[in-house]
């Protein structure tokens, strides 16, 4: 896995657009605590309609197969459509 400049790696969740605000806050929620689970120090860095976007940092590496592999099996409980991971580029860091 390729190390992250700043620590942290940027987890995003495309959620089902189908849900009223309270249900989609909800799944965040969920999606949150099932994170916690696996990830310690894990954190929402933006919302943005359907797309949320966590960090998770580095140093919990080691877990993040058995976090995606629940992921995978939870998309429909918490109203997941797709996720995705990323690492901070060079760029991100140097617009801070």
């Amino acid at each position: 896995m390729v190390e992250s400049i700043t620590g942290e790696y940027r987890l995003t969740v495309l959620y089902d657009d189908d849900k009223k605000a309270d249900e989609h806050a909800a799944e965040i929620l969920k999606t949150l605590n099932l994170l916690r689970q696996f990830i310690l120090g894990v954190s929402i860095h933006s919302s943005n309609g359907f797309e949320v976007t966590f960090l998770l940092p580095a140093d919990q590496r080691e877990n993040f197969p058995s976090l995606f592999q629940q992921l995978e099996k939870s998309t429909d409980q918490l109203g997941i459509n797709t996720f995705g991971v990323s690492v901070t580029t060079m760029e991100e860091v140097f617009l801070r």
